[in-house]
Formats: C-alpha cells, structure tokens, sequence
C-alpha cells in the first residue's frame, strides 16, 4: 500500500457552511454557529481514491469529516492487511485524538474519492474541549467505532465470503450514496482479507443472479433489496447501532 505524501493545502470554504447544512452527519448535528466555527479551523480537500490518510502507529496530524466518498480503516498484522471500519460522511477519521491518542490504532485509506472537511490535530481537540456538543458527539463515535470493529472481527469468523461481501458493498453504497462504486478485486480481496479469487467467485455469483454488475474496476449494484437479503445479519445489526449511539441512519433508506 503506498502511501500519498502530498502537501496539502487548506483552502477554507466557509460559504459551505453559510449557505446550507454540513453533508457530514456529525458536523450537521451540531448547532449552525458551531458548525460554521469549525469549518474556519480548517478547509475542505479532495480526497483520491487510494490515498493513504495515515499509516498505522503513525501519528496522526489531520482529522478528516467527510462530506462525500469513504475511508477504509485498516489492521495491519504479520504482512497482512484487513478493512476493521468504513467511515462516509456518517462519521470522522481521527477521532481518537480527541481523547489525547496521538498514534493510529489503523491505517486510513481512501476507498471512495470524494470531499472532506480537514481539520489540524490541535485546532480540533481545543475544539472538542470548549464545544460540549462536538466532545458528546466524538464521544459517541469513538463507542461506535469500538463496536463496528468488534462487529467486523466476528463477521469474519462467523460469516461465509459471499454474505460477507453483500454486506461490505451495501455499507459501501450508503456512504457513497451511489450504486456505482470504484472498486477492483484486488482492493476488494484485502478490504475482505481473503485471496482474490474467493473474491472473483463471491462477485461472480452475484452477477450471475442479477444483483451487482462489474467491469474494469466499476461494479454497479443492480437489485438493492436482492443484496440485502444476500448480506449477513451484521449490516442491519450495523445501522440499528448508529441509530441507538448516534441518534440517526447511516443513510435514508431509497
């Protein structure tokens, strides 16, 4: 996995703030003044696909909301990498630093290409301490977060491939609020943490009943209510948790 060293450079965008509400659920949930507040902190950025946000064990300098587009949280262990989180704009990459952990318990990289609000490590965490909204809000994510990966360990254990996969592309679709998703094989194989041709057969099947199409990294799913059924009970065991810790749906149901 190579990471993307770029410089960035913030360029705030107060006026998306001004003009209507933040498309990141947590910043959304957050009175309009305190909202507008922290989109002067920082600014907003394109997110490439593939792009690695932080490594694991590294510490972390920017906290990403994101607005569009989604970010693989990922374990690493002995050579091997597995996906433990999948953070769209329901959620918020760094969370962690707010609670004085500097260091990455995973790696971030961007799965979905898309905009979010970045925020500097320090600008954030003074945040968190003077807004009582914002530190609850962070304090409920970061609980989530401890559940979602706790979810995604049994999952793997208890689950086969096929339902595994209906469930990682409907939380995929939520976030990208899309049925088009960028995705190859190879991406998928380690997201999931088996060899590409357990992914190649668990793809197939799903084509071959109608429910996802695929081709040179673009798969599209086809038949919504099909690959719910497909999934395991982990994905709606997922939305019914951010609705009882956070108060609201990862997405509205279309």
């Amino acid at each position: 996995m190579g990471p993307c060293r770029r410089q960035r450079r913030l360029s705030p965008r107060q006026d998306i703030q001004r003009t209507r509400p933040s498309p990141n659920s947590i910043l959304s949930s957050l009175p309009a003044r305190d909202a507008r507040y922290l989109a002067t902190l920082g600014g907003v950025e394109i997110l490439q696909f593939e792009e690695e946000l932080h490594e694991q064990n590294e510490t972390v300098s920017r906290v990403y909301f994101p607005y569009s587009g989604c970010v693989s949280l990922i374990a690493e262990s002995g050579g091997s990498r597995l996906e433990v989180m999948l953070v769209g704009f329901e959620g918020v990459v760094g969370a962690h630093t707010a609670m004085g952990v500097s260091r990455a318990p995973s790696a971030a990289l961007v799965q979905g290409q898309g905009e979010a609000l970045c925020i500097e490590v320090g600008a954030f965490a003074a945040a968190v301490r003077r807004n009582e909204r914002l530190r609850t809000a962070i304090q409920r994510y970061t609980v989530l977060t401890g559940r979602s990966m706790a979810t995604s360990a049994a999952c793997i254990n208890g689950h086969l491939l096929p339902a595994r996969l209906a469930r990682w592309l409907l939380m995929a679709q939520d976030r990208a609020r899309s049925p088009e998703l960028q995705l190859t094989q190879e991406f998928l194989s380690v997201m999931l943490g088996v060899r590409r041709v357990g992914v190649t057969n668990a793809a197939t099947d799903l084509h071959r009943r109608g429910i996802i199409d695929y081709s040179r990294g673009a798969l599209t799913i086809v038949d919504r209510d099909a690959l719910e059924q497909a999934s395991c009970g982990c994905y709606a065991g997922d939305r019914d948790a951010y609705a009882m810790i956070m108060g609201g749906r990862v997405a509205p149901r279309t």
